[in-house]
């Protein structure tokens, strides 16, 4: 008996683990916009809420959008350094690259550097052009993936990264 009621519980809390956790996959969505239709609140006509919801290790506030056209889920924390550098480590882990960077007004263009030099050259820019600047400092970083956009944008005192997917519709097959 003890052991079913251990399995039991362990099964409970892997399942309201993965309900607040946010997994992003290659796949249409559909798996994802199930799981938010179902675990999230319903605030709004096609918006949905959470207000526990990690992405990795790191806990957020979450809204999402659900259109025919996308999936949009915007994710947002309190500012600190770590959560900031922890979230453009999670986004490689996913496959997402850099395609530009805007930090209190300047700008990178990763495409533009890898052009104009060698891709050694341009990764060692963009990393002074990130580095040049204090870690509060405003910014915005856009991200793209196989099928996923995300731009994660920073002010020094919130975090937000809103990740957008696109749905493939029957006439662009």
């Amino acid at each position: 008996m003890k052991r079913c009621f251990v399995f039991f519980i362990s099964v409970l809390l892997s399942s309201t683990l993965w309900a607040n956790t946010l997994v992003l996959s290659d796949n249409t969505g559909d798996e994802l916009q199930a799981t938010i239709q179902s675990s999230w609140m319903h605030c709004e006509e096609q918006r949905w809420c959470a207000d526990e919801l990690y992405y990795y290790r790191e806990n957020f506030i979450a809204e999402a959008q659900i259109s025919e056209q996308s999936l949009t889920v915007e994710l947002f924390a309190e500012y600190s350094p770590h959560l900031l550098s922890q979230l453009q480590l999670h986004l490689r882990q996913d496959g997402f690259e850099l395609l530009r960077a805007e930090i209190e007004g300047g700008e990178f263009d990763v495409a533009s550097a890898v052009k104009e030099s060698s891709l050694a050259e341009a990764d060692k820019a963009l990393i002074l052009f990130l580095n040049r600047y204090p870690p509060n400092a405003e910014r915005t970083l856009e991200w793209q993936s196989r099928v996923w956009r995300a731009q994660l944008k920073s002010d020094g005192e919130l975090v937000w990264l809103t990740l957008t997917q696109r749905r493939i519709q029957p006439s662009e097959n």
